[in-house]
């Protein structure tokens, strides 16, 4: 501005024909500090606000501000965040509407007055459910007013947001290492407004979530580095709930939403190792990942034994998994590597079962080779659709066996083996259709045959409840020798939360 006025003033000088030349100049020189100074005082007299979609249940929204009749923001899924809105302070309210609703249909929501003074930075966050009269769980818009402390240099600063309606307080432990940062956080709360300075690790960095009284790990999550790059201070909150699959859109998750974008982050991979060797008493087994980190997974494990429930950092590349003779001190044998395979890639949200099976002597007597230890992993890809019945996926795990028919007998002396459509067929370390087979009201009372055959072997087992979600495994020698175990069925359950189970059935005589 000033280089244009000083030119115009030069050609005025010069005598050159400019209609109101001196006025003009004048005009610019004395006005433009005036415009500036009204625009920053506008600005100092306006509060920023964006709105972020934190209810899983609840449909993509367009949001209103007061009586507005055009919205602020239009189809805001969950899981995201809208920009900032420079937004008159006084008499400041979120009115919602479903996506693409007219302005003049009745809202689904409409929030409290915000309270808020010119220069406020706010992040309102939504969660709970609509619709709800229970005051634990009714769906509501918090704002939290913007108070970051100064960023340390190298550091992220966090604040950590329990929105979440399944947890009536949550501790987050930053690194996953015992030591709870932020104890105790109350649904629809949040932690102090400063934040909590966090390293920015190569590889992300652990979250756990803590909650009971005295306090359990609830879950773990993995905050990518390229969140924390972030510079300003980023919201981390708790969103969902912990009584679905982490697969689940409804499911817990960790919503990062930093100064100008928002992540939804699953929960770690959780792995379920489950022992079928039929000739050996018991394992050790032990997970490598990055950077050459051994993770222990479990020690002397039995045959049909499910290890605890194993919460790694997801991994496209997967980890490498040692399995071995436990190291009993009895056994000559004793730490001797059986298997060292590969997980394959281990995603975020997911479940997975590994079924360690095969033979840990792969020789006999008469000099014939039987298959070594091998590692098969299974995905939780049940549909978890409720129905009137359950559903059950087979996974071939008998080492020795041919390709398999998985079936049932209907309760009585001497009934027939009754064929399962989509489990038959079924060759060793391979399952049936990841879905899971839906199966009738009846006892289960699995059946395993060569395919084609007319002999099996019977098992009993009751129903299968609406929402059980279970694996069979066909285990154990099916042609033992001396010291094998031999066929066996074992049943894993897998709710949608809390940890696992297995049940080894013995043939019936």
């Amino acid at each position: 501005m000033t280089h244009f006025v000083r030119n115009l003033g030069m050609l005025c000088l010069a005598g050159t024909t400019l209609v109101g030349c001196a006025d003009q100049g004048l005009e610019a020189d004395s006005t433009a500090p005036a415009l500036e100074s009204t625009a920053t005082a506008q600005t100092a007299q306006m509060a920023r606000l964006r709105f972020v979609h934190g209810a899983p249940t609840v449909a993509a929204v367009d949001v209103y501000v007061g009586a507005s009749t055009t919205p602020q923001w239009t189809a805001v899924a969950f899981g995201t965040a809208t920009p900032y809105a420079a937004l008159v302070p006084d008499g400041l309210q979120l009115v919602l509407r479903t996506a693409g609703a007219a302005a003049t249909d009745a809202p689904i929501y409409t929030s409290d007055v915000i309270v808020a003074q010119g220069g406020d930075q706010i992040t309102s966050i939504a969660g709970g459910i609509l619709g709800s009269t229970i005051a634990t769980t009714a769906f509501r818009v918090l704002p939290y007013t913007e108070a970051f402390a100064a960023q340390p240099r190298g550091e992220a600063l966090v604040r950590f947001v329990q929105d979440s309606h399944g947890i009536t307080a949550a501790g987050f432990d930053v690194d996953a290492d015992g030591t709870i940062e932020v104890p105790g956080v109350a649904a629809f709360t949040a932690s102090d407004a400063a934040g909590v300075a966090i390293e920015r690790d190569h590889d992300g960095v652990q979250l756990a979530i803590d909650t009971g009284t005295p306090t359990k790990q609830l879950t773990t999550f993995t905050i990518s580095r390229a969140v924390l790059q972030q510079r300003g201070g980023i919201f981390l909150a708790l969103v969902g709930v912990p009584t679905f699959v982490p697969s689940d859109a409804r499911g817990l998750a960790l919503l990062a939403v930093g100064p100008s974008s928002a992540t939804l982050i699953r929960q770690n991979p959780t792995v379920y190792v489950l022992p079928t060797i039929p000739d050996s008493t018991g394992i050790d087994a032990f997970a490598i990942g990055r950077d050459f980190n051994v993770i222990p997974v479990a020690q002397n494990l039995g045959f049909g034994v499910l290890a605890p429930a194993l919460q790694v950092a997801p991994s496209e590349r997967g980890y490498h998994m040692i399995v071995s003779r436990a190291a009993t001190g009895t056994d000559p044998l004793a730490g001797f590597p059986l298997a060292f395979e590969s997980t394959g890639p281990l995603l975020a949200g997911e479940r997975y079962l590994a079924v360690l099976s095969g033979f840990a002597n792969a020789s006999v007597a008469d000099g014939a080779r039987r298959s070594r230890v091998h590692l098969t992993i299974v995905r939780d890809g049940f549909d978890r659709t409720v129905a009137a019945t359950g559903r059950l996926r087979a996974v071939a795990a008998s080492p020795d066996a041919p390709s398999v028919d998985v079936g049932q007998f209907p309760p009585g002396t001497g009934t027939a083996f009754t064929s399962i459509a989509g489990l038959d067929a079924l060759t060793y370390r391979n399952a049936s259709a990841e879905a899971g087979t839906v199966l009738s009201a009846a006892p289960l009372n699995p059946a395993i045959r060569a395919t084609g055959a007319t002999d099996a072997v019977k098992f009993r087992f009751g129903a299968l409840l609406a929402t059980d979600r279970d694996f069979g495994i066909v285990a154990g020698a099916f042609t033992p020798v001396t010291g094998d175990i031999a066929s066996r069925f074992i049943i894993v359950k897998t709710p949608g939360s809390g940890a696992w189970t297995a049940q080894t059935l013995s043939p019936l005589p």
